[in-house]
């Protein structure tokens, strides 16, 4: 993709589609939020910086913050819905650990394979900045 040149198509085309056709009153919040997961692991293995996942993903997460019942069905999923549970479960946030080839863990700056931002990430983050 970054050789392509095609991050910035991704992202625009996503962003478009999801505003026109999964964040509005008639999607349900377990919809959203599977959907959302979904993407969630497409673009980790698609952009593996994470510069898609933080663009495309800034109007889910604003959406869902003001759907006054999102997190009555986070809850409710986690406790009963094995199928969201599982999902959400697996898409925990935090760190990312790198682990060798003898299964210990890695820092950054312990990492033969670290690669820095691309270059256009620069930009991506400025448009984050906007929002803020």
């Amino acid at each position: 993709m970054e050789k392509a040149g095609l991050r910035g198509f991704l992202i625009s085309s996503l962003k478009t589609t999801f505003e026109r056709r999964l964040l509005h009153s008639g999607a349900s919040t377990k919809d959203i939020l599977m959907q959302y997961i979904d993407t969630i692991k497409t673009l980790q293995e698609l952009d593996p910086s994470g510069i898609c996942l933080e663009q495309v993903g800034e109007p889910v997460r604003a959406y869902l913050r003001k759907r006054n019942d999102a997190i009555r069905c986070i809850i409710t999923s986690l406790t009963s819905d094995e199928e969201l549970a599982e999902e959400l479960h697996g898409a925990e946030g935090g760190a990312i650990t790198v682990i060798d080839d003898g299964g210990q863990a890695l820092s950054d700056y312990e990492d033969e394979n670290w690669m820095p931002d691309p270059v256009d990430a620069d930009l991506c983050i400025f448009d984050i900045l906007k929002h803020c």
